[in-house]
């Protein structure tokens, strides 16, 4: 899995972005879609370090498109009867590469709320009753689950053979303020928002996890066992205190 650096706008906003790898693309483009989200299209005959001289060269032309887009959202979420309050118009799940947009919609003859799926265009399609304020919430973080189990379990498991570190139970929940947790009992619980961070951190935090299973502390010896599996722990234990939860739209925020 290849690593790729943080893509910091001029005004010093991290934004989130997937990588799309093409076998028929012939060079290397920026694509910044209508839900504001950004996409890297990767030839396969590129080296994936081309990827951050792109964003660094042509982070100030993104800034510039996010912030004419996020403009247009308003009016035409009201002229399309949606509703946006705080829901996001789109959702990068970096981990994976993925950028989902949401359309979401209201209306009084529903007695049901539902979201729709459609993985083939990475659309999500929310419809709720107007007074049913807690619908939108409640189904995307139970959607963000779902991804988490999907994507997140198979990871820990092949991370789990490949350190010969292995867990009993593995959980997935949002939570608050912490990206995991290892019990006593060898059982791993990991935040489903670790879904918007960029893959090596992601991985940080599930070997990180995988290593309590020996060292059930934060001692020497501990710190010794994870940077034998992650080399660049220093810098992405730096990263996850200062810059992570910035991937995180503030509408998943918080536990439960």
């Amino acid at each position: 899995m290849a690593s790729f650096p943080p893509l910091v706008l001029p005004h010093g906003q991290v934004q989130p972005y997937a990588v799309r790898v093409s076998a028929r693309a012939r060079y290397l483009r920026i694509e910044v879609s209508a839900g504001g989200g950004v996409v890297v299209v990767l030839p396969s005959h590129c080296p994936p370090e081309q990827v951050g001289v792109a964003l660094a060269a042509r982070a100030a032309w993104i800034e510039k498109h996010l912030q004419r887009l996020r403009a247009q959202e308003p009016r035409e979420a009201s002229a399309m009867g949606m509703d946006r309050e705080d829901l996001p118009a789109s959702l990068s799940l970096a981990a994976v590469g993925q950028v989902w947009t949401i359309r979401c919609m209201r209306s009084a003859s529903l007695n049901t709320a539902r979201l729709t799926a459609a993985p083939a265009s990475r659309h999500l399609y929310l419809s709720h009753a107007p007074e049913d304020r807690d619908a939108p919430r409640f189904l995307l973080r139970r959607w963000l689950k779902q991804e988490g189990e999907r994507h997140l379990f198979p990871l820990l498991a092949t991370l789990a053979a490949e350190t010969g570190l292995r867990y009993d139970n593995a959980s997935l929940r949002h939570q608050r303020g912490r990206w995991g947790s290892c019990s006593s009992r060898r059982s791993i619980s990991l935040n489903a928002q670790l879904l918007f961070l960029p893959p090596p951190l992601v991985r940080h935090v599930l070997l990180h996890e995988l290593c309590h299973l020996r060292e059930m502390n934060h001692g020497p010896r501990f710190w010794a066992l994870l940077k034998g599996w992650d080399p660049d722990t220093p810098a992405h234990r730096e990263a996850l205190r200062r810059t992570a939860w910035q991937y995180v739209p503030a509408f998943f925020r918080g536990g439960s």
